[in-house]
């Protein structure tokens, strides 16, 4: 479930240079695969993501951007080609 910051969003440019504002959310993030490794966080409760896409006002079917913040907690090694991943 994510609940929007109803007084925060935050300024975004994309790859084409054109600037947005995209709404806040306060999430509880979790991984829920079997391959993943015991021993790495998997749990980040009351995280603020970035939410992007088209979802509706109330984030329904909204994507979401990780900060470093989140992602420097693993090293992640994605291989889409093979749809394998590796984290440590």
């Amino acid at each position: 479930m994510a609940y929007r910051s109803p007084r925060q969003s935050v300024g975004c440019r994309g790859y084409d240079g054109t600037a947005h504002l995209l709404p806040v959310y306060e999430v509880d993030l979790s991984v829920d695969d079997p391959r993943w490794p015991a021993d790495v966080a998997g749990s980040f409760p009351g995280l603020l993501v970035i939410g992007v896409g088209r979802g509706d006002a109330d984030g329904e079917d909204c994507e979401i951007l990780l900060g470093r913040d989140v992602l420097s907690a693993w090293h992640l090694h994605l291989d889409g080609r093979n749809s394998l991943y590796t984290v440590t």
